[in-house]
């Protein structure tokens, strides 16, 4: 048995049946920590086992998956900032603090599970850097201008 936060995660040499299933219900009611069905994940022997993100197996390594939404995460947020950049809102910029500091926590999560010496946490924390900085508005505005002189449909 192991647990994260709220995340509860069971293993053991033999296959864990309907009937262990069951008792560990059982036991979960007995003190009041609450499953929730549609979160349950089996895995057989030879299968992939994916826990809270993190791929368990000899070594924890972070789940293929995560860094793609990651990285559509950090596009999505510089294109965010450049908006408010070339709109002029940067005085609005508190509109995106929620969502900078997801992301900053989900590049905060690479560096507990591989190492705040990780390349991979380092490139990920210069790719957060770089996309609530992005160029001046000169250089944006250029860009906008060129899009712009197309005609409308």
């Amino acid at each position: 048995y192991t647990r994260f936060v709220d995340d509860l995660s069971f293993s053991s040499q033999q296959p864990i049946t309907q009937q262990h299933y069951k008792e560990i219900i059982n036991l979960t009611d007995k003190y009041q920590l609450k499953t929730e069905p549609t979160k349950t994940k089996w895995y057989g022997v030879k299968q992939q086992k994916i826990v809270t993100g993190i791929l368990v197996g000899k070594s924890l390594q972070i789940a293929t998956d995560y860094y793609k939404e990651l990285d559509k995460d950090l596009i999505r947020l510089q294109k965010t900032m450049e908006v408010y950049i070339i709109s002029g809102q940067l005085h609005k910029i508190d509109g995106i603090k929620k969502f900078k500091q997801e992301v900053m926590g989900k590049i905060n999560f690479i560096a507990v599970v591989m190492g705040y010496d990780s390349p991979v946490y380092n490139k990920y924390l210069q790719s957060y850097d770089n996309a609530i900085n992005p160029p001046d508005k000169d250089e944006l505005s250029a860009r906008w201008v060129r899009f712009s002189n197309y005609s409308h449909f």
